[in-house]
This record gives C-alpha cells, sequence and structure tokens, in this order.
C-alpha cells in the first residue's frame, strides 16, 4: 500500500524577506464616508457658444427697460475705463423685445451698457437670443451668466431670488443656478427688505460685513424688544474690527443687553390726551429654540416670566 505524500503546509505569515504591508484603519461596516466620486462634475454650460457677435446700435436697445436687472449699482468706474482702455471683452445679451417691434430687450450685460453709453460709443457688443421667447428662458439665462462669470454681490442674488420666486419658480431651480441650499436661498430673500445702509455694507468689500453678521445686525435692528439698537455704530465697528459671527452677537449682547443678554418683552411709557402714563408691554414675535439657549438666556427668561407673572396678580 502505498503511502500517501504529506503536503507542506502554509502559513499565511509573512517571511523575514517579504516586505512589511501597509496597515490601514479602513472603513466601518455601514460607514457613510464612502470614496468620491472621481467622475468630474459636468461643465457649466457656455451661453456665448455658437452665438455669433453683432454690434447694436444702442438706438435699437430699449435701455430704461430694467426687466432683468437685479444689480443694485450700475455704476462701474474701473470697468468704463477698461472698456474704453481694452475695448468691450464680453458681449452683453439681448433678445428681440416682446412689446416694441424692431427693438431689443437686454438680458444680461447692464453694467457693460452703462458703461459703454456713459463712454458715449454708439454701439455694442451683443448676442441676439432668438432663443429666449418667454420669460422664464430669459431670467435662467440672465441668472447663468451673471453667475458664471461671479459678477452677482450677495445684495444682487438677494434681488435676484426674490424676484425668481415671485415669478412663481421654485427654491429647486435656484439651488441648480448658485449651488446653494434653501436655507441660505431664504436669507437670501430677505436681503431686498434690510435698511439700505446695511445692504451698502454688505455690497462693500471693506465692510467686513458679510452674510452672517448681516442677518445678526437685521435680527437685532427689526427686533422691538431692543428699541435703541443702533445700526450705524454697530456698521462702524464692524468695519473697525472685523468680528468674527460669534464675536460680533456677544458684543452686542453684552453693550445693548447689559446684564440682560435675553428680554423676553420690552416696555414703553406712553401718555393718553388727558396726560395720564400708560405702560405698554412689547412681545416681539419670535421662535424660542430652549434646547440651544444659553443658560444666561434660561435665567433672564425665567426671570421675565416671574415678572410678568407678578404683573398678571
Amino acid at each position: 500500500m502505498a503511502k500517501k505524500t504529506a503536503k507542506p503546509k502554509t502559513t499565511d505569515k509573512p517571511s523575514a524577506s517579504d516586505p512589511p504591508k501597509k496597515r490601514g484603519r479602513g472603513r466601518p461596516k455601514g460607514s457613510k464616508n464612502k470614496p468620491k466620486d472621481p467622475t468630474p462634475p459636468p461643465p457649466q454650460p457656455n451661453i456665448f457658444e455658437n452665438k455669433s457677435v453683432k454690434q447694436i446700435p444702442l438706438t435699437e436697445i430699449v435701455l430704461d427697460d430694467r426687466t432683468f436687472q437685479f444689480r443694485q449699482s450700475l455704476q462701474d468706474r474701473n470697468l468704463q475705463e477698461n472698456i474704453e482702455t481694452h475695448g468691450q471683452q464680453i458681449p452683453i445679451i439681448l433678445r428681440p423685445h416682446p412689446d416694441q417691434t424692431d427693438m431689443y430687450q437686454v438680458i444680461s450685460g447692464f453694467r457693460r451698457l452703462t458703461a459703454i453709453k456713459a463712454i458715449g460709443w454708439t454701439h455694442v457688443d451683443a448676442i441676439v437670443r432668438d432663443d429666449l421667447d418667454d420669460d422664464k428662458k430669459a431670467f435662467h439665462a440672465s441668472l447663468i451668466e451673471n453667475e458664471a462669470r461671479k459678477t452677482y454681490s450677495d445684495v444682487d442674488r438677494g434681488y435676484a431670488v426674490k424676484r425668481y420666486l415671485e415669478l412663481g419658480h421654485k427654491y429647486e431651480e435656484l439651488e441648480a443656478i448658485f449651488k446653494l441650499g434653501t436655507r441660505q436661498l431664504k436669507r437670501l430673500k430677505k436681503i431686498p427688505d434690510y435698511p439700505k445702509a446695511l445692504q451698502d455694507a454688505l455690497s462693500d468689500d471693506d465692510s467686513n460685513v458679510k452674510m452672517a453678521h448681516a442677518f445678526i445686525l437685521n435680527a437685532f435692528h427689526s427686533d422691538e424688544a431692543y428699541p435703541d439698537f443702533d445700526l450705524k455704530h454697530w456698521l462702524k465697528r464692524q468695519r473697525k474690527e472685523a468680528l468674527n459671527r460669534t464675536a460680533l452677537q456677544a458684543a452686542i449682547r453684552r453693550e445693548i443687553g447689559k446684564d440682560d443678554v435675553f428680554k423676553l418683552f420690552s416696555t414703553q411709557e406712553t401718555e393718553d390726551e388727558d396726560g395720564n402714563s400708560t405702560t405698554r408691554y412689547i412681545f416681539p414675535r419670535r421662535h424660542l429654540d430652549l434646547s440651544s439657549m444659553p443658560k444666561a438666556d434660561k435665567k433672564a427668561l425665567k426671570r421675565d416670566l416671574q415678572s410678568l407673572l407678578k404683573l398678571l396678580g
């Protein structure tokens, strides 16, 4: 009977001559931290592609039609000097005017057109978009052209968002254009209702006022619980100190609230026709998130509630 030959035993242990293997932590099972998709995002649509540039007389453009203008300031001295020196580098976008025969309506390029008019030129380089035969298409083209060139300020975006929604469009469409979430778009929508001084600060690169600062400043400015809030003072201070969002909010609370960082209501003394003094209690409309409220605010809220209960007897 033939003897069976024993098979050599194998081992997973590396020999001394094997190079050391790299060890990694790996991903936990079910981890959401998936590897990034190497596929690059689709390119931004080029609205100038396959479009011929024409020289259009200014007399054939309805210059006072601001249907698709969302900028709050069209004056740009640097742009005017650049065009005067180097010529118009980027054409404006026009479409046949829907209400005036043989005339054009401006879709995008209001600043360039304003600069060219100020220089004194009689013609402007333009692309005429016959395909923009309804306002939704024209509106979309206007936003994409300006957003692609990163020429809109937050104030400009705010007016564009508000107008877009007024025309019955959805936030989802704006998310795709501005690459922003609904929450950010809703904040932008409020900008047209901000005081002019705050809008001007948002448009000024030297003001050190960003969207987060503007949101805080407007909240205090519009809150009836803080009738003495001085917006211009805080805009000057922000320009000088360049506080971050948290520091600005804390500084405002310390200065206008003294030791009371939170006020459930404010009081106002008034007189009737007979000269009798009465006290009005003003309760500003607000949403209280107790889960995230700081301890100091909870303490102030408790004190105000106790005062209110005493007033009610």
